[in-house]
């Protein structure tokens, strides 16, 4: 290893100096090609520059969720917070807000260290170059994999409720951020293709899918590749939502469909396709609608991705 640093160095900086002017430093010099050509050029050595170009950014990432809770103490304001001690970021690391919002993302993986050091193992066995992007999918996968697996039940049954965590990105804004991947891990859309909806439903059953504006398209070619017919939309509106292109996407879309015969009850209260009510937790669908389903459809039900119990429910998900 050059003289120019040494990681015993960087180490203590990291985790106990904390000086963001000598880790800037230390980051832009990792990356240079000055540097890099001090060192013997085998994957094993960039990783480990990379490495600490990581470990570097993550300390960014906490500096950053440090600012913000500073911030949200003295203002009590989240818009304020975010606004103002992103700025500050900005001016502090030397980096876009986009830039700043990765870092926390990767401040905010759990298991950091020795998911960093599985992901640098890998990488050197497959001869490929580390990456804070990398690292970043690394994490969520290994945090999937880390998740308890639930067997699905057997049996068939009438009704299929499921509102499956559609792989939906971060979304960064001056004034709010989402990093959606750090509230709950999400799936790809070949996962959720490959979920044994067939061989859960009865010969007549009911399915009740939950989307998003994005993944309306996706969801419908589901319903037709899982054999069922698709009848209407339930729209929600939750009142709050993020602005995206000069559109506020305050609502998000329950989807029903059959397969063999429709099992709703046609007498009495109808299903409405419209359901206005404020939103409350992050990704908590109304009980409203989960209660009307209920009262106009036969026993053998299953939610599935559920976070509770409930009355005439069975349930899976690895959140129960």
């Amino acid at each position: 290893m050059s003289g120019l640093i040494k990681w015993d160095e960087i180490e203590r900086q990291i985790c106990i100096e904390k000086d963001l002017s000598v880790l800037k430093t230390y980051h832009a010099a990792l990356g240079s090609k000055e540097f890099r050509k001090q060192i013997d050029g085998s994957i094993k050595a960039i990783n480990k520059c990379e490495k600490y170009k990581i470990k570097i950014e993550i300390a960014f990432g906490e500096h950053y969720k440090k600012l913000k809770s500073e911030h949200i103490d003295h203002y009590n304001c989240p818009s304020t917070n975010l606004t103002t001690s992103k700025q500050q970021a900005q001016e502090e690391i030397g980096k876009s807000r986009e830039t700043i919002n990765k870092y926390a993302r990767m401040a905010s993986v759990e298991k950091t260290d020795e998911f960093l050091e599985e992901y640098e193992a890998k990488c050197n066995d497959r001869g490929v170059e580390m990456s804070s992007a990398g690292f970043l999918k690394f994490a969520r996968e290994k945090q999937h994999e880390d998740l308890p697996k639930v067997e699905l039940p057997e049996g068939k049954y009438n009704v299929i409720y499921a509102d499956p965590p559609w792989p939906v990105g971060s979304i960064v804004m001056d004034k709010w951020e989402s990093p959606i991947n750090e509230k709950y891990p999400t799936m790809t859309i070949d996962e959720i293709r490959n979920l044994p909806i067939n061989d859960l439903s009865a010969e007549n059953c009911s399915l009740f899918l939950w989307t998003t504006h994005t993944y309306l398209p996706d969801a419908l070619q589901l319903i037709k590749e899982w054999g069922f017919k698709y009848h209407c939309v339930i729209t929600w509106n939750k009142h709050s939502g993020w602005t995206q292109f000069g559109f506020h996407k305050m609502t998000e879309f329950l989807i029903y469909a059959y397969k063999g015969k429709m099992n709703i009850d046609q007498y009495g209260k109808a299903i409405p396709t419209l359901i206005d009510e404020n939103k409350t937790h992050h990704s908590k669908k109304p009980d409203s609608i989960r209660d009307l389903i209920k009262s106009k459809t036969p026993e053998g039900r299953i939610e599935l991705f559920a976070r509770d119990k409930y009355e005439g429910w069975e349930a899976w998900g690895n959140q129960l």
